[in-house]
């Protein structure tokens, strides 16, 4: 809720900060990525919010009442795909709402995915990494790495991305 991502490697816990823009870590072209590993697709459709009600409360003295924002996006797109969200974190409109913005946009859309094999000079990159994009038949923009896979079998590496490009 906070716009970070929190994630477990080697025992260890780690948090990014999503709201800004990373910088690339690598570049990867079609010279990187190997022939015919290529497939595209688009975030699953059933997982659009279009409507989020955020829920919070002042201070934990228990004499208010949760206090409520709502905030919408593509619903003439999408419908209605309502969620409520109680951000814990926070005590300030301001922030709340900046949160469940932030989160709104990522998820009242359906985002390009790219699933690619590379090989293991790219074993540098870890999840939540910024890559650049230099694939003029897909798209040439900064993407994160959601998930990574190395196969032992075929000594490769396979990414999944998440590119910010629209359905």
């Amino acid at each position: 809720l906070a716009r970070c991502v929190v994630y477990l490697r080697d025992d260890t816990f780690f948090i990014k900060y999503l709201s800004v823009k990373p910088d690339s870590v690598l570049t990867l072209g079609e010279d990187t990525v190997e022939f015919g590993t290529m497939l595209v697709s688009y975030s699953d459709l059933t997982d659009i919010t279009t409507r989020l009600t955020a829920t919070w409360i002042p201070d934990y003295s228990g004499e208010d009442e949760p206090y409520r924002i709502v905030l919408r996006n593509n619903m003439p797109k999408y419908g209605l795909h309502a969620k409520e969200q109680f951000y814990y974190i926070y005590n300030s409109a301001e922030l709340v709402q900046k949160s469940a913005t932030f989160h709104l946009i990522r998820d009242s859309g359906s985002w390009k995915q790219l699933q690619v094999t590379c090989p293991l000079k790219n074993l540098k990159l870890e999840a939540f990494d910024a890559v650049a994009l230099d694939l003029p038949h897909v798209a040439e923009v900064l993407a994160l790495v959601t998930n990574l896979d190395y196969d032992l079998g075929a000594n490769v590496l396979r990414l999944n991305l998440w590119l910010p490009v629209r359905a």
